[in-house]
């Protein structure tokens, strides 16, 4: 597999008493990996239709952005939009918020299968996924009278399927076909990097996120809040932080 430098500089950056970032240099090789699957069991489909969501939950066996998924599907009539995303997973079912989300239509729609074939979609913001832990893949569409289709897979035993009509999710006795693929971190590639800044007095910290903080092409967003000595004349206080790994299938850092 080829090798590509990235060059980034060593680089710290600070608004204010907030520590912003500290980028180091290094190199990466790519090494987007096949992880989950469920191969198709059969000729047998479960199609889906307007108002209702299909959902295969799988855990994660490796660490790192999740850049794409293969689905088992097939498209049955005339084709306008598609939605897949990733989510968490509790008990069989996507809860909280959309962790990567994509949305294809146009001339994206005209290589979706009409036969038994995987379907590739990426991620251009990709969730970050732990190993060990559970997600589900979420395909929904706003089209009438169910224009397509997810083939049904063998038994897999790290996840259910689930069907969501009228907003309530409700689990299947069957698996879909589908594929994960996770951008595994090289032991060459840069390491993680945290960003701080110090918690706004009011509003959320998504919103106040400096500008200069997408420097490394990170995409906004992602902030949770904490505690960090160096504030307050160090003395201590809150911070908004969050940590970005480098993926080296899209070139860029990520939200981790």
């Amino acid at each position: 597999m080829s090798k590509r430098s990235l060059s980034i500089s060593t680089m710290s950056l600070f608004v204010g008493l907030g520590l912003v970032a500290t980028f180091t240099a290094g190199t990466a090789n790519a090494a987007v990996t096949q992880d989950q699957g469920n191969s198709f069991s059969g000729s047998s489909i479960f199609s889906i239709s307007s108002g209702q969501s299909l959902s295969q939950e799988f855990t994660s066996g490796l660490s790192g952005p999740l850049t794409k998924v293969g689905l088992g599907i097939q498209k049955n009539n005339s084709v306008t939009n598609l939605t897949v995303s990733i989510y968490a997973a509790a008990a069989g079912v996507p809860t909280g918020s959309a962790l990567a989300s994509t949305t294809l239509s146009g001339a994206q729609l005209n290589v979706i299968p009409t036969g038994q074939e995987v379907f590739d979609v990426e991620f251009t913001s990709p969730a970050y996924v732990n190993a060990g832990s559970t997600y589900a893949i979420v395909a929904t569409s706003t089209d009438q009278g169910g224009f397509y289709s997810w083939y049904l897979g063998t038994s897999y035993p790290g996840g259910v399927s689930a069907l969501s009509s009228g907003g309530s999710w409700g689990t299947n006795s069957f698996d879909f076909t589908f594929q994960t693929y996770v951008d595994v971190p090289s032991a060459d590639l840069p390491a993680p990097i945290q960003q701080q800044f110090g918690k706004p007095a009011s509003g959320t910290c998504n919103a106040a996120q400096p500008e200069r903080l997408n420097s490394g092409g990170a995409v906004t967003g992602g902030w949770g809040e904490s505690w960090a000595q160096w504030m307050n004349g160090s003395n201590g206080g809150a911070v908004c932080t969050r940590t970005l790994v480098y993926s080296t299938s899209l070139g860029k850092w990520v939200i981790a």
